[in-house]
């Protein structure tokens, strides 16, 4: 949610910003019969490439957690570190054993009951075996 506040931040200065350069534009005094629009045109432009740049970070940008592994009836679950919440991983052809600590790329998603799921794209990195603190309460890995 913090991601998409900075962005509207960001569009609504830029916006601003060119609606201000438009305005120089409109108020020189002018004799002629046309107008320059250069500040229009380059405000237009600012904005519209931050616009787009906008819109491409967040249909491309995919999320990941880091985590330590769990399996529990043959499904595979992580607790993510940063958020401390629980998801199950909604691809269980991942060939990572429980007690692991990885990072996942994918998606956050919510399944039909309301529980948190990540669909996973691709592991990251391994970090190998948790540690302490940082294992997984259920998890049937080495202790």
């Amino acid at each position: 949610m913090k991601k998409a506040c900075k962005a509207l931040a960001i569009v609504a200065s830029l916006v601003t910003l060119s609606c201000c350069v438009e305005a120089q534009a409109w108020s020189q005094p002018n004799n002629w019969t046309f107008r320059d629009y250069r500040g229009a045109v380059i405000g237009t432009a600012v904005g519209v490439a931050a616009a787009t740049g906008i819109v491409l970070y967040v249909t491309l940008h995919k999320a990941s957690i880091t985590g330590c592994t769990a399996s529990e009836n043959g499904i595979n679950s992580v607790i993510d570190e940063k958020d401390k919440l629980h998801y199950v991983l909604s691809d269980q052809n991942l060939k990572v054993e429980a007690g692991q600590r990885i990072k996942l790329q994918g998606k956050k998603r919510k399944d039909k009951s309301g529980n948190l799921t990540f669909q996973v794209k691709k592991i990251k990195r391994e970090y190998g075996v948790c540690t302490g603190g940082m294992a997984h309460p259920s998890s049937e890995g080495p202790s």
